[in-house]
């Protein structure tokens, strides 16, 4: 994040953070702190990241999954700052340090942030800018050089860089001469090597003059530039030298970082979570299929036992002719056909009739055991091709981490030990979502399949309506009328159709067959993981998410 993106986020965060409330304030990992504020209008939430490579502050209206126990640096700022007010914010000219002026019960804190790559940090000052705490270790050669008898003294960093406002025309120049933009980054105060590069391209100092005053920022545009499928700019405003390239213009800088950062950051952690979660399922299903040819040779094997009982019906219609000693003999069976039974001599006639039946009775019991655990290795791959939709179809980390809790319970993947003493336990939201339609209809879709199990448990009623994509994996969809009144009309069902085909394998086709049927004729199969069910008296409909997707997107939180 360069210099005038941060002069441009501080200038909305004066105006949208003045006189907020911090309310709560969690540490996500080593680098990224989550600041929730109040305000009378609406809650806000604040990034700040340290991130070497992604280091940033802004606004944010993403999701994000919150640790329940806080880290040291996080039980600090709670003890001390939660419930402060923001009074202004401010930053250093020419520099990439915020300041946050808070006050709490008749005292002034300060919190500081330090966007300077891989030295960034995060401080807590007092009123006399003692610092109190620090997000990272303060380098000892700081702390030797600022230390007094009451503690260390803050001091913003010093850069042995020219400031931008005092570059003269000569010297800039001299500078862009040599064409190389490191040279203007290691030489310049605030400029990033994107802006260096614009700088030599165009080659112009009035415009350089329009960035030493910062008045460029007046006729910003928070941009994001496409440079290809994969790689993104984040810009103050738009660049010659990138010109011919896809340009999305946005309000707000805030916006426009929490985009890009959201991309850069949390959709990668996404993208290589459903990667190592789908490569457990894959390898579970791969366990499953090689169980299941295995059961199917034992299935075939079983069969054969079968045989043994005509055998023994005819040995007994012919004890008479035969004799003990014989290890085979041939007698006609019950259509007068010649059949060759083989016999054990050591064995008597009888005996021999009763091991035939003994081992037709040992595969009829075979087939039985094997078939039902045929059936429940099925029900197994059934799950895992659920779990693999339910994975593909994650839109944060929070959902994705509900399917990961699922495998978890059901002990498909081990539990990951805590490293840290156990904090309470937060409520947990329901693994579902909710659209309401009118005043009087409620659709609810699990999010996973413990979010279709609490559908079928415990939030449907007899005579709600009961949807799912047919023959794919997919999330259970339920109609549920508000009051007895409440009449279910065809658009609904479309409604509720469109949404079983979105949150499933179908997505893609763009619309597919949807089984729906009422609650009291869906049964949980005995003995089968969550979410597998059977259903009886089903009609079909077919659903198009497209046809609905304002009404999709509109889902309740």
């Amino acid at each position: 994040m360069d210099l005038f993106f941060i002069h441009g986020i501080v200038d909305e965060l004066n105006k949208k953070l003045k006189n907020a409330f911090i309310n709560k304030i969690y540490q996500l990992n080593n680098h990224d702190l989550l600041i929730k504020l109040r305000q009378p209008k609406k809650p806000l939430s604040l990034i700040i990241s340290t991130n070497p490579s992604f280091y940033r502050l802004h606004l944010s209206e993403k999701k994000y999954l919150t640790p329940s126990f806080p880290p040291r640096f996080a039980s600090f700022l709670r003890k001390y700052i939660e419930s402060a007010k923001v009074e202004n914010i401010y930053h250093l000219p020419n520099e990439r340090v915020v300041f946050f002026n808070l006050s709490r019960a008749g005292f002034n804190l300060k919190l500081v942030v330090e966007l300077m790559g891989r030295h960034s940090n995060v401080y807590l000052l007092n009123k006399d800018e003692m610092i109190l705490e620090a997000l990272h270790p303060i380098p000892q050669k700081v702390a030797v050089k600022k230390a007094d008898s009451d503690g260390i003294r803050y001091h913003p960093p010093i850069q042995n860089r020219i400031n931008i406002d005092t570059l003269s025309e000569k010297n800039f120049y001299d500078i862009i001469s040599s064409g190389d933009p490191d040279l203007i980054v290691k030489n310049v105060k605030g400029i990033s090597s994107l802006i260096a590069k614009e700088i030599l391209f165009r080659k112009d100092y009035k415009w350089f003059k329009k960035l030493a005053s910062t008045e460029i920022l007046k006729e910003a545009k928070p941009c994001i530039i496409f440079l290809d499928e994969e790689k993104r700019i984040l810009s103050p405003f738009p660049l010659k030298i990138y010109d011919s390239y896809k340009i999305e213009f946005f309000d707000e800088f805030n916006q426009a970082a929490d985009q890009y950062y959201f991309e850069k950051t949390e959709i990668k952690s996404l993208k290589q979570k459903k990667e190592s979660l789908i490569s457990i399922i894959k390898k579970e299903e791969k366990k499953a299929k090689k169980l299941k040819e295995k059961l199917i040779f034992e299935l075939n094997k079983a069969k054969k036992y079968l045989n043994f009982k005509e055998y023994g019906e005819i040995v007994k219609i012919n004890l008479k002719k035969i004799k003990k000693g014989l290890n085979e003999i041939i007698l006609a069976d019950f259509t007068g056909k010649e059949v060759k039974i083989p016999l054990d001599p050591s064995l008597s006639p009888i005996e021999n009739m009763n091991k035939f039946f003994k081992l037709y009775k040992k595969g009829k019991r075979g087939i039985e055991k094997v078939t039902e655990r045929i059936e429940m290795v099925e029900a197994d791959i059934a799950y895992l091709d659920s779990v693999k939709s339910f994975i593909e179809q994650a839109r944060d980390l929070i959902e994705l981490n509900e399917v990961e809790d699922e495998l978890i319970q059901n002990q498909i993947i081990k539990k990951k030990e805590e490293k840290t003493k156990k904090a309470h336990p937060k409520t947990p939201s329901l693994p579902i979502r909710r659209w309401k339609i009118k005043d009087d209809i409620e659709i609810i879709c699990g999010k996973n399949n413990l979010g279709n199990e609490l559908i079928y448990r415990k939030l449907s009623s007899p005579d709600d309506i009961w949807m799912h994509v047919r023959s794919m994996p997919g999330a259970h969809v339920l109609i549920k009328p508000l009051n007895k009144q409440s009449k279910i009309n065809d658009e609904t069902l479309l409604i509720g159709a469109a949404i079983a085909v979105y949150f499933s394998s179908a997505r893609d086709s763009g619309k597919a067959d949807v089984d729906y049927t009422k609650m009291k004729y869906v049964k949980k199969i005995k003995g089968a993981k969550p979410g597998l069910v059977t259903y009886r008296e089903g009609k079909t409909i077919i659903g198009e998410p497209k046809k609905f997707i304002k009404i999709i997107e509109k889902e309740m939180t």
